[in-house]
């Protein structure tokens, strides 16, 4: 998980939820490696919470209900419990509330899926909420203003090697197939990556 100086931390334990955009889901999800995702946010003890923008952006066909491992528990604006840690939600936006104008007002210069995102976790009732998103050059500005939690793909693979959820041989050959599909990673190495982060820590 990257703070606002690029370090990896473990401040996440304290955060009950992430909200995830388009471009980090799909990361993981078109390459049948989701279960990642879940096991890691479970650990932590956070929950999954994925706008309904999102899903709209997937395409929510029959394969993509059963990458997110469906059932999924869909929640609205108001407070509820939710079940326990790695579970996931899909919330919608209201647009006559402060966090729909936001959504509007955000997607005149960026994406569906990170507009829905941002503003979701702005005006979240949990204020230790963070994001994930791969998309520095658009959410960039929001992180820093705000002060932001911030997950990428490239910090979940790291984390998750951390707590043993995958091999690091895993790790290295999951980072080499997505750089294959030309997902954007910020190193060609996982290697190099990875201990360029635990040398930050």
């Amino acid at each position: 998980m990257t703070d606002q100086s690029g370090k990896i931390n473990d401040t996440a334990k304290e955060n009950k939820i992430v909200i995830s955009d388009t471009d980090f889901l799909s990361s993981f999800l078109w390459r049948d490696q989701f279960g990642i995702v879940t096991k890691l946010f479970a650990k932590l003890g956070m929950d999954i919470v994925i706008p309904q923008a999102v899903i709209e952006e997937l395409g929510y066909s029959i394969r993509t209900r059963e990458r997110l491992q469906i059932p999924l528990i869909r929640l609205n604006n108001k407070k509820e419990k939710m079940r326990g840690a790695g579970d996931i939600y899909i919330r919608d936006i209201d647009p006559f509330s402060d966090m729909g104008i936001k959504y509007n007002e955000l997607k005149e210069s960026m994406g569906q899926g990170e507009s829905a995102a941002i503003s979701m976790l702005l005006y979240s009732e949990e204020k230790s909420a963070c994001l994930a998103s791969n998309n520095l050059k658009d959410i960039s500005k929001y992180v820093e203003d705000y002060g932001i939690t911030l997950w990428t793909t490239a910090d979940v693979v790291v984390k998750a090697e951390e707590l043993g959820i995958i091999t690091h041989e895993y790790a290295i050959n999951l980072w080499d197939k997505m750089l294959k599909d030309n997902l954007y990673l910020p190193e060609n190495s996982y290697e190099e990556y990875s201990k360029r982060k635990k040398a930050v820590v």
